[in-house]
């Protein structure tokens, strides 16, 4: 037999197969799905099933190479679970999807686009939202699709055993086909700015196949806790790919990977109020539609993972860092330090990897504790069209943090190892260590920030007791900041501290955080620089006058000396007077509640100055200064009016 069939041995060579597959796909999109799902749930493991195990074409290589043959490494770890995922896509949306990158980065061509763009754009936009397969073949591969547990398979790939390259390879694949899946079911394409869709196209597209049933998974137990459990339990490749699962599905069901506003501003010359309000224009033109948060499972998902949210903390593992951290390596300190450590462009060495595994994590417990159940007011309202901010789950989830016990430096009870479980702490202390530690990872202050703005939002005075007092955090970032000007965390300290000053604005003197911030000497002696520093960073130019020209008009060139030439020629375009527009008194920058600044920060309009008897004296002057003396000496007042009636 073997004689027979010399090449019986050789597996099919996948990425020839995937090619052909995908190029039947386009031509004949209706008759593929539709033989994919000939005969229900069986039909479809029958057809797609095989494409979920791992194929790996190693020993076809390795005997290529010994003739010679140089086939690379590539194909050997070529898998078919794209060409599912293209497959399930379009069965399941009647359209080929381009890909969610591409599609979002034809969205986000907005200011920039002259007419013929915009045509080529809306011209694309109609030809790739045309459906290839009636509704009822559809509703029938989705149906099919839903019976055989899809997603539950794929979060089986991901959990595959096995640590050595290909096991990876597949983790990620199934990782990339399931976010895929979910991002083009669950949001239907948006047309670029200008497009005018008629309202027939506009419901074809929104309307539901049974795509609820096919994602109802995301927010079950078994799913989640899979996923969770290969966190903190599976092999290095597998929870890699399993956290990145986790913080792409939660961030989609939410529809924050789908927000397309920029950042936020830092300075006044971004948080100009002509380009926030076009930014706000563009904003309202693209409106985003979440199936998944429309059917209800955004919040029922988020339910599941607050009651795992003790197995996500012990997966971010946050005190093995504590001996981690960056090094000055043009300090003594370096010269002691182990071999271990890794070297970084520029002056530092980490002594202990932050990992994106960590880092992945740290942002999804950030969206947890950040979740924002809102809705719209209604018409009938005084704020009708507005967000009504929702932040009762928030407050769940940092309550369940909460209840973490405090790690034994700060008073917690020691692990003596004989608990049949680990002890898992309270992580909100680690993050403030992480964050002196490794001052130059800006994507983990980022995630910080977020962390500290949820406690402001929902007030939670026993989380803020933790972050702020317990780590004795108001204290270490002003030091940190008096002590370095140029320390690389600069940024996000001062945004946190303007956080706790705002936050502090908009609550009664009885509030801790109010209280405790008027307690502090540190605090009250820091105010004055705190605010000339924020208000120096949104002076326009920092104080350098600054040129109105705004460059030539959109698709023109000019060079640097007819660029001089013209600011040089127009008195309209030279440098305005340095009075108007460098030299603003202090009082004349905002950056109180109610500020562009305070919005940018996360702290919006719906947010109000305390309006209690212990704010009295703001009204008898407005400036920014007298504010905090004001608000400063209404509390030494207090406590002398304490004083008198005890005696």
């Amino acid at each position: 037999d073997d004689e027979q069939t010399p090449h019986s041995h050789l597996r099919p060579h996948i990425p020839h197969v995937n090619h052909l597959l995908k190029s039947l796909l386009e031509g004949y999109a209706s008759a593929v799905c539709m033989a994919a799902c000939a005969g229900g749930r069986e039909g479809i493991e029958s057809h797609l099933g095989s494409m979920l195990s791992y194929r790996s074409l190693s020993s076809a290589s390795t005997k290529a190479a010994e003739s010679g043959a140089d086939h690379g490494s590539a194909a050997s770890l070529e898998s078919p679970l794209p060409t599912l995922a293209a497959i399930v896509t379009t069965g399941c949306t009647g359209r080929l999807s381009s890909g969610a990158a591409t599609e979002q980065t034809r969205n986000q061509q907005m200011m920039n686009s002259n007419p013929m763009m915009m045509a080529q754009q809306a011209q694309e936009f109609h030809s790739s939202t045309n459906h290839l397969i009636s509704k009822g073949h559809r509703r029938k591969f989705v149906r099919s699709l839903a019976d055989w547990d899809l997603l539950t398979r794929l979060a089986d790939c991901i959990d595959h055993p096995g640590t050595d390259e290909s096991a990876l390879y597949r983790s990620e694949a199934a990782c990339d086909a399931l976010l895929s899946i979910v991002d083009t079911i669950g949001f239907p394409p948006v047309p670029p700015p200008g497009v005018v869709v008629d309202t027939k196209k506009k419901k074809d597209m929104e309307e539901s196949v049974g795509e609820e049933a096919l994602l109802a998974p995301l927010a079950t137990d078994d799913f989640l806790h899979h996923l969770t459990h290969c966190v903190t339990e599976g092999s290095l490749n597998n929870s890699l790919s399993a956290s990145r699962a986790l913080l792409g599905l939660f961030d989609l069901a939410t529809g924050r990977s789908k927000n397309h506003s920029g950042p936020p501003a830092l300075d006044a010359a971004e948080a100009d109020e002509a380009a926030n309000e076009a930014a706000k224009a563009v904003k309202e033109t693209v409106e985003v539609i979440n199936k998944i948060k429309k059917s209800g499972l955004t919040a029922s998902m988020h339910g599941r993972l607050i009651s795992s949210i003790d197995v996500l903390v012990k997966g971010i593992d946050v005190y093995a860092l504590v001996d981690g951290g960056s090094i000055d390596t043009r300090s003594e300190e370096h010269d002691e330090c182990n071999g271990d450590a890794v070297r970084h462009p520029g002056h530092y060495a980490i002594k202990r990897p932050f990992t994106s595994r960590r880092l992945h994590l740290i942002s999804l417990l950030a969206d947890i504790v950040d979740f924002d159940n809102d809705t719209n007011a209604d018409a009938g309202d005084d704020n009708a069209g507005e967000k009504i901010h929702d932040h009762s789950g928030a407050k769940v989830a940092i309550d369940a943090i909460a209840a973490l016990p405090l790690p034994p430096s700060l008073g917690g009870k020691a692990d003596d190892g004989n608990d049949a479980e680990e002890v898992v702490y309270n992580p909100f202390p680690g993050f403030v260590d992480l964050l002196f530690a490794y001052p130059e990872n800006n994507l983990y202050q980022i995630q910080f920030y977020r962390l500290l703005h949820s406690l402001c939002m929902t007030n939670h005075e026993d989380g803020l007791k933790v972050l702020v007092q317990k780590t004795k955090f108001v204290g270490r970032a002003i030091k940190a900041m008096k002590n370095d000007a140029t320390v690389s965390n600069k940024g996000v300290l001062l945004r946190c501290l303007n956080a706790l000053r705002l936050h502090s604005q908009s609550l009664s003197s009885h509030a801790f955080l109010r209280h405790y911030l008027d307690s502090h000497d540190g605090w009250k002696s820091h105010q004055e620089s705190l605010r000339s520093t924020t208000i120096e960073q949104q002076r326009l130019g920092g104080g350098i006058p600054m040129p109105t020209f705004n460059g030539p008009p959109p698709g023109m060139g000019m060079g640097m000396a007819g660029l001089v030439d013209a600011i040089n020629s127009n008195p309209l375009m030279a440098a305005e007077d340095d009075a108007d527009n460098s030299g603003k008194e202090n009082d004349d920058i905002n950056i109180d509640l109610g500020s562009t600044y305070a919005n940018d920060l996360g702290f919006d309009s719906t947010i109000k100055v305390f309006a209690g008897d212990d704010l009295a004296p703001h009204e008898d002057d407005t400036s920014p200064s007298s504010k905090v003396e004001g608000g400063t000496g209404s509390a030494k007042k207090k406590k002398k009016n304490k004083k008198k009636k005890k005696k």
